[in-house]
């Protein structure tokens, strides 16, 4: 008897394995069996009978299945739900998701990579290498062993440059560029002397290739070799080799391509065999007959030799290509030192062909190499747009016999059935439309982690209306505020706004999302020790300057991790310039909440406003008095401010007047509070939104400042217009204030002497180290937070924990007028510097090129330093009385 063969059927319940479908807690299984033991626990006794065909059951099943079309939904991929609609890809710098050519790469932190950076950078060069040991003294000033400052040594390549000779310019500013903090490399630019070689070779060809051809490789192939150059790999390449992409873009970024190498040391013997496998790998070479590299001055050939010295490198003599202009010579040095054969037969190849071959080989591989590394990028994912707001109701799948749906109830249906059927209707529309809110949450999802629009709503709604519920639209009753005649639309949008949009934590709820963004980047920003700084902002002005503040900090993320020990680029203009300052600048500046984070004059909002701030001096003649006498409470100006009505209001006030400001009423200004109103009291119009208006002229007055002073603001018609004027004054405070805050750092290695200085020399009372890994962080001290000594210690702690463990910082705190003398030479002193850079950029010795420059630079610098002294002179130290 034999077995009968299974059959080949569907069965009638699927038992997935353990973690499949059917064990999900978001199947259509798990929810509808969820909903009946909820049914069962909250009714008892009442209701027992679950059959399938109970109405309740049946309205169950329909809202799981809308569930189930709601996971659906949301199991997309995550590309998916973050591609936007109309447009190329998924916008990742708006959602601080950033390529990993962007993320993993950091700033040059060693000779290595300096290395690679210069190399990249600066065409015609064979090496590069950055070496401690500057000069004890400069300009009659003893520097000490100087840390942080660095001689560059390069290695010039073989060959004509077409136009000036702009290598050392150029590696210059490929240095500065990309220096660290407290960092920078010496006036005077070494160059490695070169000890030439000649090759001797004796080849078999074979194969079709042009004869000029193969001694080009030759020549160039041992001559790169001979330089230790890089070695450059594209992204393909290295991937091929097993590597991560944490791997291939550790250290710093280079335009052609990636030189994982850079860090071994270079061996100290060149083996003459070496360069025979090189010779032997060549297309068309048959055979090595004999090869050998003889130095100039040695009679003797050798198997292996130095490869260089502290000043001296081997360097090939490449026929051609440093003498293109001398084919005779050319010729000569072929026929002592190259032999080619082919079938045993000598061949010959014209000098000026050789010429031309090399040139273009030369110029051809830093193409080549651009372009591989141009084009290896890491492919992104691009996701596919779906429009997932589109909810369809549960109501059109219920049988016919519920009334629901599209096709509804019969003509000839009572008007207690039609009444029934609205009821349902109603009852399942609430259910309805929590499932439809959620489409639009999935639909939304890439908003909610946008930082280009942090006051955004972080839930969105979408109503149901008759388009996806027929009859919906009539079973929405009108506010009670609502204007006659309203259409089902206005309805909709007043309940949107009522029950849901009202209810909506979107800053609390799009800051955690930040922080989620925060933590793929491996930072926080919790912002809980500002808080206790901001004391004049409302409640919600406080949380909406919070949420900007991270939004700000997450844009800039990527610059803030890599760059985060940059230091300044003095041969460019930075004073003024938006993105420019170093990296610890930027940090600190948003850690701390200010609204500029880059090198500006702080003083520079008070200028364009026409105003010059002052301390104590003439505030008698703006009004100050120290008894405000009887004033009351103001009511809160909640109107839109019109840009002439501020203008009208500012015109007014006496504390404005002459293009003066106290310091004292731009901290006090910012507290909604103390401005009051002061005279005889009116009736309860001042009090009351409703109330008709007050007759006479109401006083404005602020107060009290810090020292106890009322200052005047002017008379004004009506309280309505008084708090509107108020609120004009502290708009305008407000401005002033967060636009002048901010903090300048000044390397204290860019202040060193330029050649004999003798006003460096004069200077007293500095540390011995003072140039050394220092640095002077100066904020000002004049607005509302800056002027709190709690927040002066969070600056200064968030200086500290923010700075290279290696550099030593300090905070200085100037008020406006020791600001604007700090300004004026610290922008002099940056001007300066760049005139300098660029009138000795191609030279090797900088002080010496322009003596009237290097003056210009030394002056500037001194007067920085004085403005320096009252935190670094050597009373301050420790030790010291």
């Amino acid at each position: 008897m034999t077995a009968r063969a299974p059959t080949a059927t569907i069965p009638r319940k699927r038992r997935a394995a353990r973690g499949g479908a059917a064990d999900s807690p978001l199947s259509f299984e798990s929810l509808r069996t969820e909903g009946l033991r909820l049914a069962q626990t909250l009714s008892g006794h009442t209701w027992t009978d679950y059959n399938l065909h109970d109405p309740g059951v049946t309205m169950l099943e329909q809202l799981c299945y809308a569930l189930t079309d709601l996971v659906y939904r949301t199991d997309f991929p995550v590309a998916d739900h973050l591609r936007a609609p109309r447009s190329a890809g998924i916008e990742y710098a708006k959602l601080s998701l950033h390529p990993p050519q962007d993320v993993f790469p950091c700033r040059a932190t060693s000779a290595a990579d300096y290395r690679r950076v210069l190399l990249d950078q600066v065409p015609g060069l064979d090496d590069a290498t950055l070496a401690a040991g500057p000069p004890r003294e400069a300009g009659g000033v003893s520097l000490g062993e100087l840390r942080g400052l660095y001689r560059l040594q390069l290695k010039l390549a073989q060959g004509v440059m077409t136009g000036a000779d702009t290598r050392v310019a150029d590696a210059r500013t490929a240095y500065r560029a990309r220096r660290t903090l407290c960092e920078d490399i010496d006036g005077r630019v070494s160059l490695m002397e070169d000890v030439l070689c000649n090759l001797r070779v004796d080849v078999e060809l074979t194969g079709p290739r042009d004869p000029v051809d193969v001694l080009a490789d030759i020549y160039a192939r041992c001559a790169r070799h001979l330089a230790q150059g890089l070695s450059f790999h594209s992204l393909d390449e290295l991937l091929a080799e097993g590597l991560t992409l944490e791997q291939v873009y550790t250290g710093p970024v280079t335009e052609q391509g990636f030189a994982p190498h850079a860090d071994e040391p270079a061996p100290e013997l060149l083996f003459v065999s070496d360069l025979g496998l090189l010779v032997k790998g060549i297309d068309g070479v048959q055979e090595v007959r004999a090869l050998s590299l003889l130095r100039d001055g040695d009679t003797q050939h050798s198997s292996a030799m130095r490869w260089r010295g502290d000043t001296w490198s081997l360097r090939l003599r490449v026929p051609g290509l440093a003498d293109a202009r001398a084919p005779e010579a050319v010729r000569e040095l072929l026929q002592q030192h190259v032999t080619l054969r082919r079938r045993g037969a000598r061949l010959s190849v014209s000098p000026v062909e050789l010429s031309h071959r090399l040139a273009d080989l030369y110029a051809a591989s830093r193409t080549r190499r651009r372009a591989a590394a141009s084009s290896g990028t890491a492919p992104l994912p691009a996701g596919q747009y779906r429009d997932l707001r589109h909810y369809t109701s549960v109501q059109d799948d219920f049988p016919l016999v519920y009334g629901l749906g599209r096709h509804g109830l019969p003509a000839s249906a009572s008007m207690q059935q039609k009444a029934q059927v609205v009821q349902l209707k109603s009852y399942l529309a609430l259910f309805e439309q929590v499932i439809a809110h959620g489409t639009a949450q999935v639909e939304h999802l890439r908003d909610l982690y946008s930082a280009a629009a942090p006051r955004g709503p972080s839930y969105w709604w979408q109503m149901l209306d008759d388009s996806a519920v027929p009859g919906l639209d009539a079973i929405y009753r009108p506010p009670d505020d609502a204007p006659p005649g309203a259409s089902p639309a206005d309805v909709r949008s007043a309940v949107q706004a009522e029950v849901y949009e009202s209810r909506d934590p979107h800053i609390e709820r799009r800051s955690r999302a930040f922080d989620h963004l925060l933590a793929l980047h491996g930072n926080t920003f919790t912002q809980n020790s500002m808080r206790q700084f901001c004391d004049y902002l409302s409640p919600g002005e406080l949380e909406l300057a919070l949420i900007d503040n991270k939004a700000a900090f997450l844009q800039d993320i990527v610059a803030l991790n890599r760059d985060r020990a940059a230091g300044l680029d003095y041969a460019k203009r930075s004073w003024g310039v938006p993105g420019s300052g170093t990296g610890l600048q930027r940090r600190v500046g948003h850690l701390l909440g200010f609204r500029q984070v880059h090198s500006r004059p702080l003083l520079q909002p008070f200028q364009q406003q026409r105003r010059t701030l002052h301390g104590v001096g003439p505030d008698r003649a703006l009004g100050a008095e120290t008894d405000p006498g009887t004033t009351r409470p103001l009511r809160p100006h909640l109107q839109p401010l019109a840009r002439d009505e501020m203008r009208a209001d500012l015109a007014a006030m006496p504390v404005l007047r002459g293009g003066l400001l106290s310091a004292a009423v731009l901290r006090c200004g910012l507290y909604r509070d103390r401005y009051r109103v002061r005279g005889e009291p009116h009736d309860q119009a001042d009090v009351h939104p409703h109330g008709r208006a007050a007759a006479g002229p109401q006083q404005l007055v602020l107060g009290p400042d810090e020292a106890g002073r009322w200052w005047p603001l002017g008379e004004f018609a009506t309280p309505e217009a008084a708090s509107r004027a108020a609120d004009s004054l502290r708009r305008f405070l407000m401005h002033l204030s967060f636009e002048s805050e901010g903090l300048h750092v000044v390397e204290h290695v860019l202040l060193r002497p330029v050649g004999e200085s003798p006003r460096h020399a004069a200077l007293r009372d500095l540390p011995a180290d003072f140039y050394a890994l220092r640095l002077s962080a100066v904020f000002p001290s004049w607005t509302a937070r800056c002027a709190q000594p709690n927040f002066q210690r969070l600056a200064d702690e968030t200086v500290q924990i923010n700075c290279p463990a290696h550099v030593a910082a300090r905070c200085l705190w100037l008020d406006h007028e020791a600001m604007a003398t700090f300004e004026t030479a610290y922008a002099e002193w940056l001007e300066a510097k760049v005139l300098f850079c660029e009138a000795t950029a191609s030279a090797l010795d900088e002080a010496s090129a322009d003596p009237a420059a290097a003056a210009r630079v030394n002056d500037a610098a001194c007067r920085v330093i004085e403005c320096l002294r009252p935190v670094w002179a050597r009373s301050t130290e420790p030790g010291h009385a």
